[in-house]
């Protein structure tokens, strides 16, 4: 941190279960932090190998017999160091930085602060909301442990200890900094658990946090069931103010749609073959539709690449099932249909179908693929079809690995034998997890094969 005097000891606490393919990337970053004293991991029964995959690196592990819970992993590391300063992070963060810890650790080290709690920004859109809408819920944050001090025991509280350590300063009066980590975000746990059981992990996560919120100072005391109601009001008006947020998103498409007419016309290039890479089907004809039909009906060559098959959308299998989204084979069966209906309507344009091709690499995952599961050797499981590999007869490589790697390659196939004069894909910037992955593949490939990125 570039300071001359001497810096007191900093623990960096990290609570795992079941981390495996994300606690390396989180550990990795934390060593490499020079102010960070040592780094404490804290196994909380994992059954994946977290521990042993946590032991590879320059930190002490210890474990939890039997899962206990977020609270009771932090207090465990608590009583395992004396540092004067503590860092908490989560292990299934993604874009971690060295910058995003010194964020952190820096106005506490230089005493602007008693704590810190980090703001997600610029990464998943999903982190983005949640992070703006209850910040002090964040897991990643500094503090000095004189805050906590004489503290009721918390072990018990489970997800409901950011919100029992930020209480805890407020009522001490200690000096709260929120600090904005740009790029950083977390995986979901319907992403990594599944819809059904992501979904009630969640639901068990705002328990914790509601039961602690009405407590009267201690476990001991009933609910106070003025807060209880107090905060049913509080969850109305913020599902309100999202139904209010999708009304006016929606009049705005509406209204941008009534004034196409006044767009200037199309002018289009001489190109010798176009390439189009989508994230899902569907995503070509919104983006592309225009620009397709024209090529298409001056004779162009054009080539369109979806990358998955648009197989992780829960709410259309109940749609079309009528039963709970909980079996595989429903997603399965959505990814075939989803192929066949982007076939379809791009025939519609003009497209032969052998000019169509996917590449049937997870819906929703293709943000892991870039940053977590790079290796052919670490494939990505989708937590909608339960499958680590193209598992779609018609995609160009049946039985490809879930890998970033793998997708990479598949990219450069296509790219090498279309040899396209111009590309189009989505937008670096997009919010959209796999639309700027696919954006990012895509700049990797046309680098590898020697395309012009301008």
């Amino acid at each position: 941190m570039n300071s001359t005097q001497t810096q007191p000891g900093i623990a960096a606490i990290v609570p795992v279960y079941n981390e495996v393919n994300r606690v390396g990337n989180v550990l990795e970053v934390l060593t490499r932090v020079a102010d960070v004293t040592e780094v404490i991991v804290v196994d909380d029964g994992s059954s994946d190998g977290s521990a042993e995959c946590a032991s590879h690196f320059c930190c002490r592990v210890l474990q939890h017999r039997e899962n206990q819970g977020k609270a009771a992993a932090l207090w465990t590391g608590l009583q395992a160091t004396k540092c004067p300063i503590v860092l908490f992070v989560d292990a299934d963060l993604t874009g971690l930085t060295v910058e995003h810890i010194r964020a952190l650790l820096l106005p506490v080290v230089q005493g602007r602060a008693d704590m810190t709690i980090g703001q997600c920004q610029g990464g998943r859109w999903r982190t983005n909301w949640a992070q703006k809408v209850a910040g002090w819920m964040s897991g990643q944050r500094a503090l000095r442990t004189d805050i906590i001090d004489g503290m009721a025991s918390w072990r018990d509280l489970g997800w409901g200890i950011e919100a029992a350590l930020t209480r805890e300063a407020k009522l001490r009066r200690r000096r709260i900094l929120q600090v904005p980590l740009h790029g950083l975000s977390q995986v979901t746990k319907e992403e990594k658990l599944g819809y059904l059981r992501g979904s009630w992990q969640r639901m068990r996560m705002y328990g914790h946090i509601l039961h602690f919120l009405c407590r009267r100072g201690n476990s001991q005391r009933p609910v106070n069931w003025f807060l209880v109601r107090r905060w049913s009001v509080r969850i109305s008006l913020l599902l309100g103010l999202v139904w209010t947020l999708a009304s006016g998103w929606l009049y705005i498409v509406n209204a941008a749609a009534s004034r196409q007419d006044a767009l200037p016309p199309l002018t289009l290039p001489n190109p010798n073959c176009t390439l189009i890479i989508a994230p899902h089907p569907d995503d070509d004809v919104i983006a592309c539709g225009g620009l397709i039909a024209k090529l298409r009906e001056q004779r162009h060559d054009v080539c369109v690449v979806i990358l998955t098959n648009g197989d992780g959308f829960p709410f259309e299998v109940v749609r079309e099932t009528k039963r709970p989204p909980w079996r595989c084979a429903d997603y399965l069966e959505l990814g075939r249909r989803r192929q066949k209906e982007g076939i379809n309507a791009l025939q519609q344009l003009g497209m032969p179908p052998t000019s169509v091709i996917f590449l049937g690499f997870p819906d929703r995952g293709l943000s892991a693929l870039w940053i977590e599961n790079w290796n052919t050797s670490t494939p990505y499981r989708s937590p909608y079809t339960q499958r680590s590999s193209v598992p779609y007869p018609m995609a160009l490589h049946p039985g490809q690995p879930y890998s970033g790697e793998a997708l990479l390659q598949d990219l450069n196939r296509v790219i090498r034998e279309v040899k396209p004069s111009q590309v189009f894909a989505p937008h670096p910037d997009d919010s959209h997890p796999d639309h700027w992955a696919a954006s990012a593949f895509t700049q990797a490939a046309m680098l590898t094969c020697g395309l012009d990125l301008s």
